[in-house]
């Protein structure tokens, strides 16, 4: 993508930023910043859509890019339908504060005490906890 806006075109093509957006994403070579630029067009393209502000705001945030994030998530906040406004805010608010991932769960099941770390791609990583065992005292 970088070589083609080289070229400077009149308009660059919202259709092939879009696969762009797959290719540098999280599932393809997770490159944030390139992510940024081709979400930049998009939204240029599309500027009412307020999921492409979104996801301009999360890889702006992985691309440690918060001015940008802090623009594009105030964007998708008011634009997103007013029932989910909270919860956009909440989720993009949560992705500047650990843009990598990194909300830890904490979980019990059958006795035994599960960590987890989001991964930053859609998923947990999970570790039993090790228990230390309290002493017992006698008398």
């Amino acid at each position: 993508m970088g070589s083609y806006l080289a070229l400077n075109p009149p308009k660059p093509s919202t259709e092939l930023a879009k696969l762009m957006l797959r290719v540098y994403g999280p599932e393809g070579l997770n490159q944030p910043s390139s992510a940024v630029q081709v979400l930049q067009l998009v939204v240029a393209a599309e500027p009412k859509n307020a999921s492409y502000y979104a996801q301009l705001a999360e890889f702006a945030y992985k691309a440690k890019n918060p001015r940008v994030g802090d623009l594009a998530s105030t964007k998708a906040v008011a634009l997103a339908p007013s029932a989910q406004r909270a919860r956009v805010k909440t989720e993009l608010e949560a992705l500047k504060k650990s843009p990598a991932g990194g909300e830890t769960f904490t979980t019990t099941t059958n006795g035994t005490t599960l960590t987890g770390k989001t991964n930053g791609k859609g998923g947990i990583e999970v570790t039993p906890v090790k228990s230390t065992s309290q002493p017992t005292t006698t008398k």
